[in-house]
């Protein structure tokens, strides 16, 4: 939801809450829950073809932020012309687990409003509470990526042939530290048919903004199918634990390896609530 401001006139669309300042020189059209999830480019089209009064003079650059309330969001200002007069546009995507509100807002002018309409985007609710959470991390170069829920399975070029996956598992309110969970899943590797000799101390680790963690190689004999080489990186802060696995079958795979070793690299932690806003990076690091 988004607070509309004291005084501002509110009415309904199809499919959309329409708002605008007394004076009429903003509108923000606020769409809720819509699903399948998308992506930012194509909220960006969908956009600007449902608005035919409006023309494109420049499009700025995207900004990947978040809400007040720690969800993620992306924002792109634009500068051109509303029923022929001078305007900006903001259009933003806020993005839940399996759906994203989109806000577009049209300001008269040429930029006044824009921190107006901007608090607007940054205060807007979702009331998911805490849960498990899709993160940002850039993919290895070349693989393949399918998701099933939150969970997303990277494959090399050439697989099968090369049997290697990378799973990226969503941050988990779990409240324990690294080592409680590094012993928690050697113990239940060690039931899967690894030996203490198979499995590598651990060491530690740091992504990006600071998350830290430990990553260990463990090599398994299960009862059924081929030898396993895997690799586990689980990082850990606040209430939530963030896990990302490499399998290699048969043998171990060292650029796979070096390719897991970057991607856990780039693994960002979950925002913030309270703390709106944050430095713009990459744009094409995966949604997972």
């Amino acid at each position: 939801m988004i607070q509309v401001p004291s005084g501002w006139l509110v009415d309904t669309a199809v499919g959309a809450v329409v708002f605008a300042n007394p004076e009429r020189t903003v509108q923000v059209r606020y769409r809720m829950r819509i699903a399948p999830l998308r992506s930012f480019r194509a909220i960006l089209d969908e956009a600007q073809a449902a608005r035919p009064e409006w023309r494109t003079h420049a499009l700025d650059v995207p900004e990947r932020t978040w809400t007040r309330e720690g969800e993620h969001a992306i924002l792109c200002a634009a500068q051109g012309a509303w029923l022929h007069q001078p305007a900006r546009r903001l259009i933003a995507g806020i993005y839940g687990d399996d759906h994203v509100d989109v806000v577009d807002a049209i300001s008269l002018g040429v930029g006044e409003r824009d921190p107006e309409v901007r608090a607007l985007v940054l205060g807007a609710t979702l009331h998911l509470g805490e849960r498990r959470r899709r993160v940002f991390y850039a993919p290895p170069p070349g693989w393949r990526g399918r998701a099933t829920g939150l969970v997303t399975h990277w494959f090399p070029p050439m697989f099968p042939r090369r049997p290697a996956t990378i799973l990226a598992f969503p941050a988990n309110p779990t409240r324990l530290e690294a080592a409680a969970v590094h012993a928690s899943v050697s113990a239940h590797l060690h039931a899967l048919g690894a030996d203490h000799d198979g499995i590598a101390a651990p060491r530690a680790i740091v992504a990006r903004g600071g998350l830290e963690g430990l990553h260990w190689q463990v090599a398994c004999a299960p009862t059924q199918g081929p030898p396993i080489h895997r690799d586990l990186a689980v990082f850990v802060r606040g209430a939530y634990t963030y896990a990302l696995q490499l399998d290699s079958a048969h043998a171990a795979d060292a650029d796979a390896r070096a390719a897991f070793a970057a991607m856990a690299a780039t693994l960002e932690p979950v925002p913030d609530p309270g703390v709106s806003g944050g430095s713009a990076h990459e744009l094409f690091a995966h949604y997972a």
